[in-house]
């Protein structure tokens, strides 16, 4: 997750539905209304399903958009949860920068 400042807040995203019915599990993860504020685009394809991507947001005010260059990585991890078990669960871990 990327902010306008360049404050990059979120290293992984776990893309496997969670155990319980909530906010993790929206079926709208944000309003309709910005569903064409935000585009990705993939510069580069690296080894191990990483990838170098653009990722862009569209802004109200004279910046007009705003651009992160990050790497990221689709990959399996383990997941504990509360009662000990351990699932594999699919994630997007961001390596770095471009």
């Amino acid at each position: 997750m990327t902010e306008l400042n360049g404050d990059n807040i979120q290293a992984t995203i776990y893309l496997d539905r969670n155990s319980y019915r909530g906010c993790f599990t929206a079926n709208l993860t944000y309003s309709s209304e910005k569903e064409n504020y935000f585009r990705y685009t993939i510069n580069q394809r690296l080894p191990n399903d990483t990838y170098r991507i653009t990722i862009s947001e569209k802004i109200k005010g004279s910046l007009i958009e705003s651009h992160d260059k990050v790497i990221i990585q689709f990959i399996h991890k383990e997941y504990t949860l509360a009662d000990g078990n351990i699932k594999k669960v699919f994630s997007v871990d961001k390596k770095g920068d471009w």
